[in-house]
């Protein structure tokens, strides 16, 4: 026959690690449940910053762009009419038809190139 402590020994180990092993369970189950939610918030937060700043990129890009492109006609726009300028000033003098050396004695205008102005229309097309 056993011994009764031996047997109260055995059952006390037996229900301590039963007791234990319920208990480190649980803690398993809540720190897992606490690790996918703050993963979840984690993973919302990432994507709230990210679409934040995907929107300002955006904003600044289109800014920059239109900066750009505004800069860009003022330019053009501003050689253009120095080249305009610079055209009158120099076929003023010369606006009066010219006698060709020709033996029917064509008159003729001096030729002269149209102004060009490009806009930012055309750039977006590209």
């Amino acid at each position: 026959m056993r011994s009764i402590r031996l047997s109260l020994i055995f059952y006390f180990l037996l229900l301590l690690g039963a007791a234990l092993g319920g208990v480190s369970y649980f803690c398993y189950q809540s720190t897992d449940e606490a690790l996918a939610a703050r993963e979840i918030s984690t993973r919302q937060l990432w994507e709230k910053q990210f679409d934040e700043n995907k929107r300002r990129l955006e904003t600044d890009y289109q800014a920059s762009k239109q900066r750009a492109f505004a800069d860009f006609d003022a330019k053009t726009e501003g050689q253009a009419r120095a080249l305009g300028r610079q055209n009158h000033l120099v076929s003023e003098p010369s606006r009066r038809a010219v006698r060709t050396g020709c033996a029917r004695h064509h008159w003729e205008r001096p030729r002269q190139f149209p102004v060009v102005f490009v806009t930012t229309e055309c750039l977006d097309q590209v």
